[in-house]
């Protein structure tokens, strides 16, 4: 069974990987303090499906779990009533407020004529910053996409960007959360903004409440998260190790992930008896793998071309590209009737309903119709046979529809004139993609059977993408390895290089990237342009500061000679013998590549470990036919079979 965590430090941080039972172990934790405890106990989690699953194990009112939105959005509604702080408002975002005011653009004047007409102001009516003051009687938190400068409406990310000063701004907020609870637990703290994790530790300082931080380095992935607050964890927080075991994948799996975890003296143990070694797969070609495993695959587009689903992705991609609460593949992979947009929702509801039709599963099919808050209630009124008549040819008709190679425009128009749905619904949803003309000449066209696709997949994954690290364990994983471009930067092939040589250090290696990352934003920041904007000329002005960075990193790099002279020292030396624009740029595109080869290392670890009974991973003979031999030796050092197709 997996043992509770014993909390002993006010200040600690708890070390867990993929299949070490840490939702159990929390669970268990919080269950044996709420004995003792004589305050609230507060668990934040990073996804809302993760605060599902531990209040289902979790049944007290005095436990608070939920995300950070929903926890800093409830905590600061009362204080966002107050005069002071929707003054600092105003202040925190005088220059965004000024803006809009002075603006001459078409959005600016739009939103100006309607906060005119809101407010009931005459046209020509000069709208001050005196104005706007004297309408904001509080602050609220609108999960919106931007805020409302004007009205105080704050946008996701903006809620916590605020909160985090309005805390700096009056410091006796920090009290008000210690003195409300004992305990405060951070799940997937490596996923977790720097200045939230400082808010935290802030709160609890100078206070008897315990701050504990869960998750696994291996599993940070997103830039800009934990990188700033790193130095207070090292100072301040002590190490649990005690979740050795490993409760999902079986004995070899294991042995694996031990050998390639960046701490050797970290050992997990495995809870389940060894199987077939995993094997590595060297190919000519990766698109012709016939498997029934479940396929990791590295980028979205290659998930959503997979499963036939790629216009319906491209088209909300569009949509949510500048979105800082949604991305497009979170509203995709939603399935419940709680999904955001509401096109989506929409289009589950009616492939649902067709379903439990077609399955003549009509106690369900009731139930959901009756669940749908947009469905048409006086059709479903069933009072008699002739109702029920009504309701099978309207659902009859429906069934016959999607399975025609039907757009999604068509079948908003088909439902315009039906009904099945509140028309005033569709209609709305309509106007909502009129108003997005982008996303409006991609949706239209897009087949109904692309979100069946998407659908089904859900239901039954095939896929998923190497990313994806809070995915669930699978029986059967094939790991297919290919390198990224700019987004996500992964150098796959370039860390099984370093790997397979000898010559890949994961402390090391994040030592450099910090010299390299930091050296190049200083540059950047001192010449006002990015390096990839610069020209000759520009070359030659900032001559000095190009030669100071690349001495700079060149230092760190050379610390681990073998290292440098086998990935670096050519592009250096290339610069140092040349010095212009196109051997300088060579030199950052070089180094850039380290936080690929640190990102392609976790997110092959990661990979690896959502396998339960039997892990398969392709590589292609071309990109490591430079290595072939060393490569080969060390899949097997590491516990891997190999076989050359």
């Amino acid at each position: 069974m997996v043992e509770g965590l014993n909390i002993i430090e006010q200040f600690t941080i708890v070390n867990a990987p993929a299949g070490s039972g840490k939702t159990t172990s929390v669970s268990k934790n919080i269950k044996k303090l709420l004995s003792n405890s004589k305050k609230k106990i507060l668990c934040i989690t990073y996804t809302n499906k993760a605060a599902e699953q531990l209040s289902e194990r979790i049944d007290d009112e005095r436990v608070n779990i939920g995300t950070i939105h929903s926890f800093i959005g409830n905590f600061m509604s009362p204080f966002f009533k107050i005069k002071p702080i929707v003054e600092y408002f105003l202040e925190y975002y005088d220059e965004h407020i000024l803006e809009i005011l002075e603006g001459t653009d078409e959005k600016d004047v739009a939103r100006l004529e309607r906060y005119l007409e809101r407010y009931n102001l005459p046209k020509d009516f000069q709208v001050t910053k005196e104005t706007i003051a004297k309408n904001i009687s509080h602050l609220e938190y609108g999960e919106t996409q931007f805020t409302s400068f004007l009205h105080g409406r704050l946008s996701h990310d903006d809620l916590l960007v605020f909160s985090k000063a309005v805390f700096k701004k009056f410091p006796k907020l920090n009290k008000a959360i210690s003195h409300q609870y004992s305990y405060i637990f951070i799940d997937e703290y490596q996923d977790t903004k720097s200045d939230i994790l400082e808010l935290f530790y802030n709160a609890t300082l100078q206070s008897d409440t315990k701050l504990t931080l869960l998750g696994d380095e291996m599993q940070q992935i997103y830039q800009d998260r934990v990188e700033d607050f790193q130095q207070i964890i090292n100072r301040s927080f002590v190490r649990d190790y005690s979740l050795k075991n490993n409760w999902r994948s079986q004995g070899n799996i294991v042995s694996l992930l031990n050998n390639l975890y960046y701490d050797s003296s970290y050992k997990q143990n495995p809870q389940k008896p060894a199987q077939k070694k995993p094997k590595i797969h060297i190919v000519e070609d990766l698109t012709n793998i016939q498997t029934d495993a479940l396929q990791l695959v590295l980028h979205n587009s290659e998930l959503f071309k997979a499963i036939g689903s790629y216009n319906l992705y491209d088209a909300y991609n569009k949509r949510y590209k500048l979105y800082d609460k949604y991305r497009s593949k979170d509203i995709l992979f939603d399935l419940t009737s709680n999904n955001p947009d509401d096109l989506m929702a929409l289009l589950i509801f009616i492939l649902e309903i067709t379903d439990l039709f077609d399955n003549k599963q009509f106690g369900h099919l009731i139930q959901k119709i009756i669940n749908f808050k947009f469905s048409n209630k006086e059709i479903w009124k069933i009072k008699s046979h002739l109702d029920k008549v009504k309701v099978s040819q309207h659902l009859e008709g429906l069934s016959k529809e999607i399975k025609k190679e039907i757009t999604i425009e068509e079948l908003l128009n088909f439902l315009s004139a039906s009904e099945i749905v509140d028309t005033s619904y569709i209609g709305t949803i309509i106007n909502n993609i009129d108003d997005d003309l982008e996303f409006k000449n991609k949706i239209n066209s897009v087949k109904f059977s692309e979100f069946i696709n998407c659908y089904r997949e859900i239901k039954n994954p095939k896929f998923s993408t190497q990313h994806a690290v809070k995915g669930e364990g699978y029986d059967h994983v094939a790991l297919k390895v290919s390198d990224g471009t700019n987004n996500p930067n992964v150098k796959m092939y370039l860390f099984l290089e370093m790997l397979s040589k000898d010559l890949f250090n994961y402390q090391d290696l994040c030592s450099i990237n910090v010299v390299v990352v930091n050296n190049i934003k200083n540059f950047t920041d001192s010449v006002g342009k990015k390096v990839s904007k610069l020209n000759a000329s520009d070359y030659k002005q900032y001559k000095h500061q190009c030669s100071l960075c690349i001495i700079n990193i060149k230092k760190a790099l050379i610390v681990n000679k073998s290292l440098y002279e086998e990935f670096f020292a050519k592009d250096i030396i290339s610069f140092e013998e040349k010095l212009n624009i196109s051997t300088f740029k060579k030199c950052i595109t070089a180094v850039n590549r380290i936080e690929g080869v640190l990102l392609a290392y976790k997110l092959f670890y990661v990979g690896c470990s959502r396998a339960k009974k039997k892990l398969d991973v392709y590589v292609t003979q071309k990109n490591i036919q430079g290595f072939k031999k060393e490569f080969i030796s060390k899949m097997k050092e590491i516990k891997f079979e190999v076989e050359v197709h």
